[in-house]
């Protein structure tokens, strides 16, 4: 019974499965009634005399109100009493109290991470004489303080005198008022929103971390009293309570209140255990200030799902977004070869017209020279117009799986090559392996077959490396040399030197195949970066697939000392001689300007000055830049011994190996004042950087640069996330052509979480993510056993394998990364975002795609790319500000989704501010997601299929079917048990015990599964069983478990096993593979039945319409109730005859059976408890029976059970 509340009086009975409020109670305990409705004069009457009352006795009304009032005056003064109490006790303990500072109670904090002292709290030594609890202990003290800055009351936390927890449990006590008064933390800037956290320690984490204002409310019950303003975000921070607990009852109504005066609302959680009552003064002390600013930062809007769980504030109303101009496959093929065509031909015209103008200008040349007699034509304006302009560039971004690759591939097959200026064609792929596959198909098509392979990957079909210094050759790169001239060929005094492995290299003859035509080559995209591709082959037009941008951006840390230390400048000789006197003077005085223009810098840079203000030109620049490089070869010849070059090479890395760093820094400064900007955007002192490996954060100087494409050729793209920006940024003026496809996938989207990954540190919320899995899986298997692949960032798939038993230590990343895209978990194959994923089609016959959550560049590396791609070029960046605390936060924007149905929607998501920010924002996070579940190959599907975005973020062009909440997407407690089942054998008993084994992760111990058979939701759940239709794709049918009866070898007890075999198959094989061998198997085939009014009115339920494929069982009602009779009429005169034709007539209720049949009480009860353990009759319900088999069967089966049944 409940005691307080707003639920005080009321009562529930969870053996007899009874309930309701006081009068009901009298009703069932002493009028053995089931309810006061049933006779409630009667239930009144009872009541009185319970209660003293005499019958008949009148009230006196008069002296009823004098008592009740004298009672109110009682209290009132007793309430001035105690406020007075409170209030002399509260100037009691200020008098006595401390300051912080140097206190046991600074340590206390100090211990708990807490470094901020707040101001106004104090530190009370023991004390005497006071109403105190343990007055011997001393304390933190915690001021609650009113509107008027006055202290009313507060909570002292108990310490030792060494500043140590107290031993005491518990150690927390408040006093005075703290209602309406909590203690206050002023912000350390304007700005920010108000945070409340239910405790001083809470509190104090939170201020020191974020810098904002911050209140505590002395326990979970106070957030209702909190006066918070209705004119600025409000951040509730409560402790890990359990769902179910009474904190957490009070937290929610708490909420519930503040939401109805208007609070904008919101609930951040700590990144602790559900139930383990851990707050944000735990993360802070663990995991450090960033894990509870990031705690903050992912707060959600108010709102609580079905559960009581708090949710995101859901999807918010927008105007529609217009439909793209989706083309059909057909459609889209057509386009995409016309425009790749067109595109070929655009090419040849200008390589045409390019060949045209430097003949003429050759010609013209020698003309001027006098080597020519005649003055050339000059061609005419529109083929000089065409030449001198920049080559031709189409972006044709297609969407996934469009088969613009392919189709690229097939064009060029038709193309005559020799019309590209006599250059090769180079088909660019993401990987080696990528370019491979495309060779083949090219290879397919009579089109092409090279495919270049670098030094260090394998010849074909050996396990050698190309190259026989590969290792050597990955050395010399990674120094910063030239790799070719390092250890292939040099010249020497005009003689070349080789090799000694070079005439039977197999890298540097992997070009002789090719004759002297243009051919279609392969190669990886990493040789855009490059120099040359060692081929020595003319290009002449390149076809890039898939995104590359990526490959041209560029960062660098230095530390000061590495960008301070001294400099050593390598004489210039001439020739071979050594250095004269005046060129070894020479070097010095430039490492000694060096040095000082280094130090010059950095101090610009740290005071944020214009780099106008410094003493240097360009030049000057350019010259410290090539004295930092030095030579770009090594000092030893390619001839010379493998021993040589490898002491060579490890002499150059025991040297600095920041030279090429400083080089960047210094090239940077001079394109700077070359462009006459008095300010650079690509250089700037970061605080405290990780080392890469281990040890203490540093300061660095960090650069960030743009390496220029090749452009000097046709290039066509093939880029499903091909934007503007970026595009225009790699190649000024390109064409960029958009073909777009409508998936062939219902999408649903959850629009109130964005499943971050600090939120899925939370193992009850990847718990949830697992639920849902399962019950994917399951439709999966059910709707044809297509496949589910799952999509999270790396870290998180780890997670959850490890959360599975999965033990990594001791393998290599690329181990790790091996096995889990290999392996199934959860029945279910995985993925992460990134490069993994790009050209595959491993999954692309798979049905189903879930992702959870998304790739989330911090706003330092997403804007270390935006400065790269875009800074010094002129252009002011809209970068993120820093708050008070050095942190920087993106804003959040609404966002529209594309809704299927034409309807508006919107999210609340992070948003860069700057165009090129905000466009690289969508590359890596919106379209690297897009990218990963298009692996399933969508557009061009056959069959349709399932995409489930857990993440907030909409995706452009993705037309979305169903916008949900967490909760509605996720499966209930049952859909999990029987989810999980399936994963286990595909049998879930539903008794506590079955229950608990069958599904371990759903039900944990038997004593929770039996509580839930015994709620409202088990019992209805358990009675009416369905389909998962919620995660079945539109349009297809639903599965209705099989409904069985079972008995193990062994088994006690008189009734069989009610259970689910919730995969199709042979049910009884499945049952004993997964629990062993039976002595009972029966099939229920009656027709499930639903809850409705008249079953609380005792009236049989009507029959649904069974959706299941299975044999129907005719309707035992109506018409054919007579027909029943006739078939028992062979028992006629037995009880177990009676009882079956009461039942068939229509009885459910015991005391319908009685009343029917006309039998004892005790005789009628015997029967029927022998009809189910012969499994004639079956207990849908609590206290409602119905057959267990059809009305035709009745007669046979009454007759061969007979002896059973006497």
């Amino acid at each position: 019974m409940a005691m307080r509340g707003r639920k005080r009086g009321q009562w529930f009975d969870h053996k007899a499965g009874t309930g309701g409020d006081l009068f009901d109670l009298v009703a069932v305990e002493l009028c053995g009634l089931g309810s006061a409705q049933e006779d409630f004069h009667r239930v009144l009457q009872e009541a009185a005399r319970f209660c003293g009352m005499a019958e008949g006795q009148s009230i006196d009304i008069e002296a009823l109100t004098a008592r009740k009032a004298a009672q109110r005056a009682e209290g009132a003064r007793q309430e001035a009493a105690d406020a007075k109490r409170k209030a002399t006790l509260v100037r009691a303990l200020q008098a006595r109290s401390e300051p912080l500072t140097g206190s046991p109670a600074a340590v206390y904090l100090k211990a708990r991470g807490i470094a901020a002292l707040p101001e106004g709290w104090s530190y009370l030594p023991p004390v005497s004489g006071l109403a105190v609890r343990h007055p011997d202990k001393p304390a933190l003290m915690a001021w609650a303080i009113d509107a008027d800055g006055k202290a009313t009351g507060g909570q002292r936390i108990l310490i030792n005198e060494d500043g140590s927890p107290a031993e005491l449990d518990p150690r927390k006590f408040s006093f005075g008022s703290i209602g309406g008064s909590p203690a206050r933390i002023a912000a350390q800037a304007e700005g920010g929103p108000l945070c409340i956290a239910e405790g001083p320690e809470t509190a104090a984490a939170i201020a020191q971390a974020t810098g904002f204002e911050v209140w505590a409310v002395f326990g979970a019950g106070q957030f209702a009293s909190a006066p918070a303003p209705l004119n600025r975000q409000v951040i509730l921070c409560p402790d890990r309570d359990a769902p179910d607990s009474p904190a957490s009852e009070a937290f929610n109504r708490a909420c519930d209140e503040l939401r109805s005066q208007g609070v904008n609302l919101w609930v951040a959680r700590a990144p602790e255990p559900e139930g383990s009552k851990r707050d944000l003064a735990d993360t802070l002390q663990e995991r450090g200030a960033e894990a509870v600013r990031a705690a903050i930062a992912d707060a959600k809007p108010y709102a609580r799902d079905s559960k009581g769980r708090f949710t995101g504030a859901g999807a918010l109303p927008a105007e529609p977004l217009p439909m793209p101009d989706f083309l059909s496959p057909e459609e889209a093929r057509d386009r995409i070869r016309a425009e790749v065509r067109q595109f070929l031909e655009k090419a040849a015209q200008w390589q045409a017209a390019k060949a045209i103008l430097d003949k003429y200008n050759e010609a013209s040349d020698r003309f001027d020279k006098g080597q020519r007699k005649t003055e050339p034509t000059m061609p005419d304006g529109e083929i000089i117009e065409t030449a001198q302009g920049h080559p031709p560039v189409l972006a044709l971004a297609a969407y996934p799986g469009a088969g613009k690759s392919r189709i690229a591939r097939e064009v060029l097959a038709e193309f005559d090559l020799s019309a590209f200026g006599g250059g090769d064609v180079l088909f660019v792929a993401p990987t080696l392996r990528l370019a491979e596959e495309a060779a083949t198909h090219a290879q397919e098509l009579q089109a092409g077959w090279h495919v270049t392979r670098g030094r260090s990957a394998l010849q074909p079909g050996m396990s050698t490396p190309m190259c026989q210094r590969a290792e050597e050759a990955e050395r010399v790169a990674k120094a910063g040399l030239r790799v070719k001239p390092t250890l292939c060929a040099r010249k020497d005094d005009e003689e070349p030197v080789l090799c000694s492995y070079h005439n039977s290299c197999a890298y540097i003859h992997q070009w002789d195949g090719l004759g002297e035509a243009p051919a279609l080559r392969f190669e990886a995209s990493a040789y855009l970066t490059v120099e040359s591709d060692g081929s020595g082959r003319k290009t002449g037009l390149q076809v890039i697939d898939e995104s590359i941008w990526r490959l041209f951006t560029r960062k660098a840390d230095l530390t000061f000392d590495g960008w301070l230390r001294p400099r050593k400048v390598t004489p210039k000789t001439k020739g071979k001689a050594a250095p004269t006197p005046a060129e070894r003077h020479q070097a010095d005085a430039l490492a000694a300007d060096m040095q000082k223009a280094a130090e010059d810098v950095l101090r610009a840079l740290q005071a944020g000055q214009s780099l106008a203000g410094l003493s240097y030109t360009a030049e000057d620049f350019r010259a410290y830049a090539r004295a930092e490089r030095g030579p770009d070869v090594l000092a030893v010849h390619p001839n010379a011994s493998d021993e040589k070059i490898r002491a060579a090479l490890d002499e150059r890395e025991a040297g600095d190996l920041d030279a090429g760093k400083r080089a960047t820094v210094w090239a940077i400064l001079a394109e700077c004042l070359e462009k006459g900007l008095t300010d650079t955007q690509r250089l700037r002192v970061v605080r405290d950087v990780p080392p890469p490996r281990s040890g203490e954060k540093r300061d660095v100087l960090r650069a960030t640069w743009f390496v220029e494409p090749p452009r000097d050729v046709a290039t066509l793209l093939l880029d499903a996330d091909a934007t503007p920006e970026i595009v225009d940024r790699m190649f000024p003026g390109a064409e960029l052509v958009q073909v777009d496809l409508r998936p062939n996938a219902e999408v649903v989207q959850i629009s109130d979480r964005t499943f971050s990954n600090t939120s899925l540190k939370n193992p009850e919320l990847r718990k949830q993510a697992v639920e849902l899995v399962w019950a994917e899986v399951l439709a999966d298997i059910l709707q044809g056993k297509r496949g589910v692949l799952v999509v999270a960032t790396k870290k998180v798939v780890q997670q959850f394998f490890e959360d599975a038993g999965h033990i990594f230590e001791g393998m290599t990343d690329a181990e790790v990364s091996q096995f889990m895209q290999n392996s199934k978990l959860h029945g279910a194959r995985w993925l992460w975002f990134g490069p993994a994923a790009l050209g595959l089609n491993t999954w692309q016959g798979f049905g189903t795609a879930i992702v959870f959550g998304r790739e989330e560049l911090p706003v330092d590396a997403l804007e270390d790319l935006l400065r790269a791609m875009r800074g010094d070029t002129g252009e002011e960046l809209q970068l993120v500000p820093e708050d008070a605390k050095g942190n920087k936060r993106l804003p959040r924007e609404a966002v529209s989704y594309l809704m299927a149905d034409g309807s508006g929607a919107a999210a609340q998501v992070t948003v860069h501010p700057d165009t090129m920010g905000r466009a690289l924002q969508i590359q890596t996070r919106e379209l690297a997601t897009r990218q990963t579940f298009e692996r399933l190959r969508l557009a061009t599907a056959e069959e349709r299929k399932r995409v489930v975005l857990a993440c907030n973020v909409p995706i452009p062009g993705l037309p979305v079917d169903k916008l949900v909440t967490w909760d509605e997407l996720g499966p209930s407690r049952f859909e999990a048990a029987q989810a999980e089942a399936a994963q286990r054998g595909g049998v879930l008993r539903l008794s506590a015990a079955g229950l608990a084994q069958d599904a371990p992760k759903t039900f944990p111990t038997q004593k929770a599964a039996a509580r839930w058979l015994e709620s409202s939701e088990g019992k209805k759940a358990v009675n009416t069983p369905a389909p998962l239709i919620r995660y079945n794709i539109s349009g297809a049918g639903g599965i209705n478990p099989k409904q069985v009866s079972l008995r193990l070898q062994g088994q006690r007890g008189p009734k069989p096993t009610p259970a689910l075999v919730v995969l199709p198959g042979d049910a009884r094989a499945m049952a004993e593979a997964q629990i062993g061998p039976l002595a009972m198997f029966n099939e229920r085939t009656y027709l499930r039945r639903e809850v409705s009014k008249e079953d609380v009115t005792g009236t049989v339920p009507k029959m649904l319409e069974n959706p299941s494929p299975e044999p129907e069982r005719a309707e035992i009602a109506g018409p054919k109730r007579e027909a029943v009779r006739q078939e028992v009429r062979i028992a006629r005169r037995s009880a177990a005859a009676q009882v079956a034709r009461a039942i068939a007539g229509g009885a459910s209720k015991p005391k319908d059976i009685q009343s029917q049949t006309g039998l004892p009480s005790e005789k009628a009860g015997t029967a029927l408890r022998r009809m189910q353990e012969a499994g004639i009759v079956y207990q849908w319900r609590p206290g409602r029976f119905v057959l267990n088999f059809e009305a035709k069967e009745l007669a046979s089966i009454l007759t061969r059970r007979s002896s059973s049944l006497r």
